[in-house]
């Protein structure tokens, strides 16, 4: 019987099969947030998950996974007293932060040429403070605590 084969004997870089799940996670949300998915269930199996938004939704995702990490690993490294290590997980964790950033304002570009009404939608400030100020849920604990909306 044949043991598996290790990544590297494979050749598969490490970043990239652990990066998969959060990228094809922010894919499906970009198809789902674009509109591209309908609900009946009967979209196009290409173009409703293979479009710059859901492209953009995965990259985010990405390097969200990787800037909490960072961070994590930065307190990890915290708790053991290793100062060499936590200053390089910070490094990290500030350069995750400032590409996911830029990639975040190139998206801005994206959403207003691929999705016009996912970007009107998020774009408009209009609906903020009477959409968004009181949630169903804040409404319910109100009403539980006593307290007057």
């Amino acid at each position: 019987m044949r043991r598996p084969l290790t990544s590297t004997e494979l050749g598969i870089c490490e970043p990239v099969y652990k990066s998969d799940a959060p990228f094809f996670l922010g894919t499906v949300a970009g198809g789902i947030a674009s509109g591209r998915v309908p609900a009946d269930g009967h979209g196009n199996p290409v173009t409703s998950w293979v479009n710059p938004t859901s492209l953009l939704g995965g990259v985010l995702a990405v390097g969200v996974c990787a800037f909490v990490a960072a961070v994590f690993l930065t307190a990890e490294a915290r708790t053991y007293a290793d100062a060499g290590l936590e200053r390089w997980f910070r490094g990290r964790a500030q350069a995750s932060a400032v590409a996911t950033g830029a990639v975040a304002l190139a998206g801005i570009a994206i959403l207003h040429a691929d999705a016009g009404r996912l970007f009107s939608g998020t774009a408009s400030t209009r609906r903020w403070p009477t959409r968004y100020s009181r949630t169903p849920a804040s409404r319910s604990s109100s009403a539980v605590s006593g307290c007057p909306e």
